[in-house]
């Protein structure tokens, strides 16, 4: 097991084009969920469309946690609602029995400190896991461009199995 790593600004390095990888990728999904509402007339999530299930709990911040992870929202001792929505992975809706990633996802609620640009109003906290030990896409390049390569599929199916097969 390596050692802790404390946060600090320094630990990411955010490559200059990734506000227009982000912003591209919010274009695809917002065409995306169109296609998806004009198809069924239902609408539905980009992603993890299917819960399992839904819980109201409490979270602890226990005292007396190492420095190294003594930091943030679990700086101090405390007490906070959460939700906690369990889910499948995929785009659609999907038996159970159909193997598929697992997400968990934990909304913190009445989260005090500092916030990033554009949601210090967001009093909360997300903690958004999956049943596997890594993400898919190294960064958010590749993951828009696996969401442009959906968006293709979904439009032209042949045309992009031939530009796939021409990649390899």
């Amino acid at each position: 097991m390596s050692n802790p790593l404390p946060y600090s600004d320094s630990v990411e390095s955010i490559p200059d084009d990734e506000a227009g990888d982000i912003a591209r990728m919010l274009e695809v999904l917002q065409q995306q969920l169109a296609k998806q509402f004009e198809a069924t007339g239902q609408r539905l999530r980009g992603v993890h469309v299917k819960s399992h299930g839904c819980v109201q709990g409490e979270f602890q911040v226990i005292p007396d946690l190492p420095a190294e992870f003594a930091q943030g929202l679990f700086a101090q001792p405390r007490e906070y609602s959460v939700m906690v929505r369990f889910s499948n992975g995929a785009a659609g809706p999907r038996p159970d029995a159909a193997p598929d990633t697992r997400g968990l996802a934990i909304k913190v609620e009445n989260v005090t400190g500092a916030r990033i640009s554009g949601i210090e109003s967001d009093a909360s906290q997300d903690f958004l896991m999956a049943n596997h030990a890594t993400f898919f896409a190294k960064d958010a390049k590749a993951y828009r461009q696996f969401m442009e390569d959906g968006l293709r599929a979904s439009e032209h199916p042949l045309k992009f199995a031939v530009e796939l097969a021409a990649r390899s």
